[in-house]
């Protein structure tokens, strides 16, 4: 049951910090059974080591899909889905020796080292990679921000996904995520449907605590929308981008010098 509700964790506080949390769990779990005195106590230590567990679940998945590219998630995919059959198939052999040397507490000792030893390799090497962290740096220091991802399959594009998934690493600051930055949103598609992505960008700004303006610029045909130079072609295309620029920045300025703006309190009188 925890896995369900795994992808709400993972968003609020992140991987590399509820990764720890999932292997520290089973340690934990561990160290209760095997210090167990009852039937009761063992079954309690059991329960812990499954809702860390669960976590890892999706935890690991989550990992392999950050920090490694499309085409090189193969390998890591399937040293994954291999863990859990190949961990069980070594327990089944090695627990009788750990038992006999140790009596049946010498098991649970084990899986608390292994553990251990998980917990560190990952605390050392599930690093945000340099360019996801000044990414993430620059995000968090603009007032305001302008966002366009093109119409791919009915929503945003694989590309702009990723990047926004990096913006977890937000949420240890204070204050977390886009809280009080103002987004302006553009889509562009090569017909005429062209919502369907600035519709997803808007959920994304909501759920990241950031305040997304009214005002959105879906640019339809897009390839004949802009000269060779990257120039709109229509004037009317190029005011509303214009606009739109300038709503982002009078309602960053109002947030930055009032704490609210517009967007964030409608019935707040703002100037500026």
């Amino acid at each position: 049951m925890l896995a369900l509700r795994s992808g709400y964790i993972l968003h609020w506080f992140g991987p590399r910090t509820v990764g720890a949390i999932a292997i520290g769990s089973v340690a934990v779990g561990g160290v209760v059974g095997a210090l167990a005195g009852s039937f009761g106590v063992v079954l309690l230590g059991r329960a812990i080591e499954g809702l860390g567990l669960g976590l890892v679940s999706v935890v690991a998945p989550t990992v392999i899909a950050l920090w490694f590219p499309p085409e090189s998630r193969g390998i890591p995919m399937g040293i994954w889905a291999t863990s859990v059959p190949l961990g069980a198939a070594v327990m089944f052999n090695v627990a009788p020796a750990l038992a006999g040397w140790g009596r049946w507490r010498a098991v649970w000792w084990f899986g608390v080292v292994i553990c251990l030893v998980a917990l560190a390799l990952y605390r050392l090497f599930a690093r945000v990679p340099a360019s996801a962290a000044a990414f993430s740096d620059t995000i968090y220091a603009a007032h305001g921000l302008v966002w366009s991802s093109p119409l791919y399959n009915g929503t945003i594009s694989g590309a702009f996904k990723n990047a926004l998934d990096w913006l977890h690493v937000l949420g240890d600051l204070t204050p977390p995520y886009l809280i009080d930055k103002i987004v302006g949103l553009v889509s562009t598609a090569g017909g005429v449907h062209r919502l369907q992505a600035v519709n997803t960008m808007d959920f994304v700004v909501r759920a990241l605590r950031g305040w997304a303006v009214p005002l959105v610029v879906p640019i339809p045909r897009a390839p004949h929308a802009f000269d060779d130079a990257g120039r709109p072609r229509d004037a009317q295309l190029e005011a509303q981008l214009r606009q739109l620029d300038h709503e982002v920045a009078r309602a960053a300025r109002q947030m930055a010098t009032h704490g609210v703006c517009d967007y964030s309190d409608p019935l707040a009188t703002v100037n500026g």
